[in-house]
């Protein structure tokens, strides 16, 4: 996993009650106001570097302390930290967990080139470019953080750059594969496999949610550059990581199921429908045993079974 360190002094935020001040000898001329949480800060280094705080402050005329209302900053709170924390030159962290809610944060505030040189979103475009899209599972997992911010995301490209960016590496023959990949099936040891097997990427994307999942299937389906036995694996597999064990269907009594239940249930039957939708017509792309397995398990959550989709 790649990392980016900016920033070199020491962290100076403090916390009192509901309120996150710096500590400085200077005292506090912008508040900032998120959701529950204030921050008293300063206009300088603050302003100088976000292009939405500039406006705002001009709107507000001469006055000597500035108040600031930031509640749809895009990831909240902890977002607007780190963007402030780069203001302020202290030290953080970013790595593709935190990547989308910072950017996403920078641009909102509008932290570009424009504004000031060397800001922040430059200098996380040159992350997302160098660091998270050049690796496998860097992809995967600020692809997984998008679906917090999901709309952002779309706008911004993130999705779109990090599904190119994992398909990519799918396609990749396996002899050329050099990147860490995750695979446990039973009885395979990488210490005496010295191949990469054919469907190395299987697991690592399994842990995507199901609409990403999905989007990821169908580019690679669209290159028609794998056989439908691999995109039946990628299914095979997906669907043993999130759907229940069949040998372990019991439905609960109507009136003793809960809402975790309820939710948990209509998250499987979708889970189950999209995946029934992308089963490749072909003979052989997936077991005879995989499809009674969806079968029971669609039956018993009452969604669309793989054999109304294949016959749709």
């Amino acid at each position: 996993m790649k990392y980016m360190k900016i920033g070199t002094k020491p962290d100076t935020f403090h916390t009192e009650q509901a309120t996150r001040t710096v500590i400085s000898d200077v005292p506090s001329d912008l508040l900032i106001q998120i959701n529950n949480i204030s921050y008293l800060l300063h206009k300088f280094p603050l302003v100088p570097k976000c292009g939405l705080l500039q406006r705002l402050c001009c709107d507000s005329g001469d006055l000597e302390k500035v108040s600031i209302e930031l509640h749809d900053i895009p990831g909240g709170e902890e977002s607007f930290e780190l963007c402030a924390k780069f203001c302020y030159g202290i030290k953080i962290n970013l790595s593709a967990y935190n990547f989308v809610p910072a950017f996403c944060a920078a641009k909102f505030l509008g932290m570009t080139e424009s504004v000031d040189k060397g800001n922040f979103v430059p200098k996380l475009e040159a992350f997302l470019n160098s660091c998270i899209l050049e690796g496998w599972k860097d992809s995967i997992v600020t692809l997984e953080t998008t679906v917090k911010l999901p709309d952002w995301s779309e706008n911004l490209g993130i999705i779109r750059k990090c599904i190119d960016s994992i398909v990519e590496k799918i396609l990749t023959p396996p002899p050329k594969v050099t990147w860490s990949y995750t695979y446990t099936r039973p009885g395979y040891s990488k210490k005496h496999h010295h191949s990469v097997p054919k469907d190395w990427w299987t697991e690592d994307i399994s842990d995507l949610d199901i609409d990403l999942f999905r989007c990821i299937i169908t580019a690679v389906r669209s290159t028609y550059m794998l056989p439908p036995q691999l995109i039946g694996e990628a299914l095979h597999v997906y669907a043993c990581r999130w759907l229940p064990d069949t040998t372990n269907i019991r439905a609960p009594p109507p009136d003793q199921s809960s809402d975790d239940e309820t939710l948990l249930m209509e998250k499987n039957r979708r889970i189950v429908d999209t995946i029934a939708s992308m089963i490749p017509g072909d003979k052989g792309s997936v077991s005879v045993g995989f499809l009674l397995r969806l079968l029971i398990i669609a039956n018993y959550l009452g969604g669309v079974s793989p054999r109304q989709r294949q016959n749709s």
